[in-house]
C-alpha cells in the first residue's frame, strides 16, 4: 500500500474542477487508490458545504497543514461519549 501524499488540514485544489478547501479525511482502497475528503471554506445557506472526495492524482497542494491539528482531542469524534459532559 502506498502512503498518503497530502496531510490532513492541508489546503488543496482539484486540478479539474477548481474546487478548493481543506483536507478533512483520507481513504485508502485495496486497489491502491488514495482519495481525500475536501471541504470548502465557503458557506452555503450559512452552513458548511458537503465534503467532496477527490483522487490523489487530481489534487494540487496550495498550503501544507493550513489547519493546526495539535489542539484536536486525543480520542473520539463528534459522536463519542468523550466529547460530551457527563449527564446527571
Amino acid at each position: 500500500m502506498s502512503e498518503f501524499k497530502y496531510n490532513l488540514g492541508s489546503e488543496v485544489k482539484d486540478k479539474i474542477t477548481g474546487y478548493s478547501g481543506i483536507i478533512r479525511g483520507r481513504t485508502q482502497y485495496l486497489t491502491g487508490c488514495n482519495t481525500y475528503g475536501i471541504q470548502s471554506r465557503e458557506l452555503k445557506d450559512s452552513r458548511p458545504h458537503e465534503w467532496v472526495w477527490v483522487d490523489e492524482d487530481l489534487i494540487h497542494l496550495i498550503k501544507d497543514k493550513e489547519i493546526d491539528l495539535s489542539s484536536r482531542p486525543e480520542k473520539g469524534g463528534p459522536l463519542s461519549k468523550d466529547q460530551y459532559p457527563p449527564s446527571r
